[in-house]
């Protein structure tokens, strides 16, 4: 699954400096980060693995400041962001109505036939 780093900003209410159009298939770490991954930044700590990440493009808040050149999706609230970027790429497990075989389920108990009971 690949989506534009446009397509990104728009999804999350955010805005892009640098190239829109850069097809991003990978939410990674800064410092694991290639150039179509996308990172993110939002504490000073992490300035360093910032400056020399080889991501494409990272997530930053509003008023963060970006070296020339950094293609960044800017956000009101970058961890927001970032949250909703990574459950586009990892979207939650359907559930699957089934009771596990080794579930151990109390006498009496009612279950509703929509439910998921795991081991």
């Amino acid at each position: 699954m690949h989506f534009s780093l446009d397509e990104l900003a728009e999804r999350v209410g955010g805005r892009v400096e640098g190239d829109g159009s850069l097809r991003i298939g990978r939410v990674m770490p800064l410092e694991d980060a290639g150039p179509t991954d996308i990172s993110f930044f939002a504490n000073r700590k992490y300035a360093a693995e910032f400056a020399a990440t080889r991501a494409g493009a990272v997530i930053v808040g509003e008023g963060e400041q970006v070296a020339p050149g950094r293609t960044v999706l800017r956000a009101a609230s970058a961890y927001l962001a970032f949250a909703r970027i990574s459950t586009l790429f990892h979207p939650p497990r359907e559930p699957v109505p089934e009771i596990a075989s080794r579930a151990v389920i109390a006498p009496g108990a009612t279950i509703d036939p929509s439910a998921e009971v795991q081991d």
